[in-house]
């Protein structure tokens, strides 16, 4: 993965970039990171990925303005800040081969699915139907949703916010089948919708519809 997104972020714009990146630094900038176990010592996160995320946001915004000198400082951030995402993108690629669901958690989903449109074609998901009910213990929910030819895994998604708002939706967890998906961490007492999707070899599929309820 790492040397397609070289080449990607060679060819974006710095303000592309600072978007499309975003989603990795916020991934990675507070534990529990997105990969279980220990992280190697030369990748850059936590505080200091969030520290050259920010200076290279703070320099661009310097730099639209025409001040020269944060064009110069912006200039010279983007040449380390994209070895930083590289790196991290390599780490995330070896460890999905056991989990292929890991580049969507760590915010890679706008590359990896880059790579996969331009290395070869693969079949197209569809959305599963989802149902959802409580389970027999506090904060458990049992969700089942139609099988998706193709799909490897199961992503769970969960709000306790607006579900027509995409960015109140955060990672719940992901299931090797669609038949009988268990989660045991939610807050009883609180309303929350919950959606689906399948995960193939290289890229999801769109998401299931959301159910609502009340976590007893």
């Amino acid at each position: 993965m790492g040397a397609n997104i070289a080449t990607f972020l060679l060819r974006m714009s710095h303000s592309e970039a600072i978007v499309k990146t975003e989603p990795v630094v916020d991934a990675f900038t507070q534990e529990p990171y997105p990969i279980p176990g220990p992280i190697p010592s030369f990748l850059t996160v936590g505080p200091a990925l969030r520290s050259a995320f920010e200076q290279l946001k703070e320099a661009q915004k310097g730099a639209e303005t025409g001040d020269h000198m944060k064009t110069a400082a912006r200039n010279a951030l983007r040449i380390p800040y994209n070895q930083i995402i590289i790196d991290l993108a390599d780490f995330v690629e070896l460890a999905s081969r056991k989990d292929p669901t890991l580049p969507y958690k760590a915010g890679l989903e706008y590359f990896w699915r880059k790579r996969s449109s331009t290395s070869h074609a693969t079949a197209v998901l569809t959305a599963p139907t989802l149902t959802v009910v409580n389970g027999p213990d506090r904060g458990t929910v049992i969700g089942k949703a139609t099988p998706v030819a193709g799909a490897k895994s199961y992503e769970m998604q969960y709000t306790y916010g607006d579900p027509t708002v995409e960015s109140n939706w955060s990672y719940l967890t992901v299931h090797g089948r669609a038949s009988k998906m268990i989660s045991r961490t939610l807050e009883a007492g609180k309303t929350c919708s919950l959606r689906v999707r399948g995960v193939g070899t290289s890229e999801p599929g769109p998401w299931s519809n959301y159910v609502t309820l009340i976590v007893t």
